[in-house]
């Protein structure tokens, strides 16, 4: 596992491949080579190797929840759901089990299904308290219901456990953002760029709050800097050009609106 956490990823297969041939019934080795095959986008290697485990240990959860993963990459959103029930059968009171709760809640989130996404965020919770993800996804869930001030008390609780997290900052400023607290929600916007000065989506959100003050300049430097850590990003460029149209300049607004519509389409 050192190996993987240090991205050492072909060392790590020649190490799990050496540890199989001594031992061919060790499921979880088995796992944890898929878990690099998965890392490296290798996702036909890696549920061969998560069939392997099975066929090592049926009961070995880890491998059904590291398949269903692969399936809602795919977005074969049923079949990994049955690879997740599946897993949580086998293994229903592990710590491990709340990862697989929340695989479970990001894809009922990517379906609409916010209520039903709380839900496994919640079932994740009670086999790891200290999850801050969990809570994280049951704000974002929040969100989407527009309850606003609900969702911000999931993103404090989500930065308690674990301060440096930028996306929390940047979706409670989202939630700030919403009721018109354009500064608080600069505030967060700027707090996850101190963590992560590479995050193109909290300049996005804080040229967003700048235009919405009618601080146009400030809003388009904002983008400017989106655009140079994700020259891809759409929403970058509609932002741009809406300050770009409040300021009365319309053919540079078109021109903008034009490049964010292309990159739409392109995805």
């Amino acid at each position: 596992m050192a190996l993987t956490i240090q991205r050492k990823y072909e060392e790590a297969i020649l190490k799990y491949r050496k540890s199989i041939e001594l031992d061919p019934k060790n499921s979880m080795t088995w796992v944890n080579w898929g878990g690099v095959l998965l890392t490296q986008k290798n996702t036909e290697e890696a549920v061969a190797k998560f069939r392997k485990a099975i066929e090592a240990d049926p009961n070995q959860a880890m491998a059904y929840n590291n398949w269903g993963i692969v399936l809602a990459q795919q977005k074969m959103y049923d079949e990994a759901i049955l690879k997740y029930r599946k897993a949580i059968e086998l293994d229903p009171t592990n710590y491990n089990t709340s990862l697989t709760y929340l695989n479970w809640a990001s894809i009922l989130f990517d379906q609409g299904k916010y209520y039903e996404c709380i839900a496994k965020c919640q079932e994740a919770l009670k086999l790891n308290p200290g999850m801050a993800n969990a809570y994280f996804s049951w704000g974002l869930a929040l969100l989407r219901e527009k309850k606003w001030a609900e969702a911000i008390a999931m993103f404090e609780r989500a930065i308690a456990l674990y301060p440096n997290y930028p996306e929390a900052y940047v979706s409670w400023g989202s939630a700030l953002h919403a009721q018109r607290a354009y500064d608080d929600a600069i505030g967060k916007y700027q707090k996850a760029v101190s963590i992560n000065p590479q995050m193109a989506v909290a300049f996005i959100d804080w040229g967003a709050a700048l235009c919405a003050e009618k601080k146009y300049d400030q809003a388009i430097e904002m983008c400017q800097k989106a655009i140079e850590l994700d020259p891809n990003s759409a929403d970058a460029y509609s932002n741009w050009a809406k300050a770009m149209e409040a300021q009365g300049n319309r053919s540079g607004a078109q021109a903008m609106f034009a490049k964010a519509r292309d990159l739409s389409t392109s995805k």
